[in-house]
């Protein structure tokens, strides 16, 4: 998520200076960075060899396209699987925030919205759009385009009466206008 929102800011800005070449993030061990074979039995892979694994996983075992599931490995490391998950119990329910795209020009998935609203506390629909999938950033007109939908994933995840879910999409499309 920070990778992508870093590399568009670094396109479109010329004038700053770039102290790397590439991306230091596999350089990092965060949560989501180990293998169940290295937690379960301590044999370690490199952090390239381990995502390359995850994302084989996920585009042939998991049937999801391959930015996608690139995407996944960058932001989430191999707790993808768990966002994943979710998106398949969410489907098999019949609930919202399956493993489909949000909008077709980004690898952003719906069950990234369930998600982050489980798991990673996201309260508003700004704290999707701008901080879990950072469409935001990247198109406005694409984050204006998700954000019903956004609200309704998000809403029903955080129980919101219909009153509410109104009230966040339009503070959320308030909250859009002055992104240029």
């Amino acid at each position: 998520m920070g990778e992508e929102t870093v590399e568009e800011i670094l396109r479109n800005n010329k004038e700053i200076e770039v102290k790397h070449d590439k991306s230091q993030t596999l350089n990092f061990n965060l949560i989501g960075s180990y293998s169940r074979t290295e937690a379960l039995n301590g044999l370690r892979l490199g952090n390239e060899q381990l995502f390359q694994q995850y994302e084989d996983h996920l585009t042939l075992a998991r049937d999801l396209p391959r930015d996608v599931a690139q995407h996944l490995i960058h932001t989430y490391g191999t707790t993808s699987l768990r966002v994943v998950e979710l998106g398949e119990r969410n489907k098999a329910k019949g609930l919202q925030g399956v493993n489909e795209k949000i909008h077709p020009d980004y690898p952003f998935l719906k069950s990234e919205i369930s998600y982050g609203a489980v798991h990673e506390m996201a309260q508003k629909p700004n704290d999707i759009i701008c901080r879990r999938v950072p469409i935001a950033f990247l198109n406005r007109q694409a984050a204006e385009d998700i954000l019903p939908e956004v609200v309704t994933i998000l809403g029903k995840e955080r129980k919101w009466s219909s009153s509410q879910s109104a009230e966040e999409l339009k503070q959320a499309k308030e909250m859009l206008a002055f992104l240029k």
